[in-house]
């Protein structure tokens, strides 16, 4: 599988602190282990939260939930990569009470303030941050049952679509014009 380049991301979930005003804040998530290589490959994320803390409710974009988030750290120049698209994200929780990872569809996700569609058919897929992310844009994802849990171990299974094109190029021949592009997967697309 073709691999992107990694994304500068910090994960991080919302919470509150009774002694700061107001008291809500975004604290980072350890990151235990990264199998996407900050999504540049399909894989899984796994995310430990301090214990002392629980992921609260917050509204982003009208739709309360428990939400985390991925921060990007760096700016990227227009066009000059290729950027992850996502076909499917599950998420899993870990407990000290429970049994076996379920898969769980994420509820809802946003890149900033853009609600994203994270329950696509596979094969459809969605950027996580936008087709040209900046500096400090925000991937969004909330799932209700998953981060409700106390003292869990959040695992993101991403799968990317690897089927996204390059910037196509256009030839005039005897036949007429032509559009070529490239797949993230390497392979020509006319």
């Amino acid at each position: 599988e073709p691999e992107l380049e990694p994304l500068d991301l910090e994960w991080q979930f919302w919470t509150e602190d009774e002694t700061l005003t107001p008291p809500g804040l975004w604290k980072p998530l350890d990151l235990k282990s990264d199998g996407t290589g900050s999504l540049s490959s399909s894989g899984r994320i796994v995310l430990g939260k301090p214990a002392k803390f629980e992921i609260k409710p917050l509204t982003i974009g009208g739709r309360e939930s428990r939400w985390i988030r991925a921060e990007l750290k760096q700016d990227l120049p227009v066009g000059s990569r290729e950027l992850p698209e996502i076909e499917t994200i599950r998420v899993s929780v870990n407990t000290v009470t429970t049994g076996p990872q379920v898969g769980i569809p994420a509820d809802q996700g946003f890149y900033n303030a853009t609600p994203l569609d994270v329950q696509v058919d596979p094969g459809i897929g969605f950027f996580p941050f936008g087709t040209e992310p900046r500096q400090f844009d925000q991937f969004y994802v909330a799932s209700e049952e998953a981060f409700s849990k106390k003292e869990a171990e959040v695992v993101l299974d991403f799968q990317l679509d690897l089927q996204t094109l390059a910037a196509p190029s256009v030839v005039r021949s005897n036949a007429g014009i032509r559009s070529y592009s490239i797949g993230l997967d390497r392979k020509s697309v006319v």
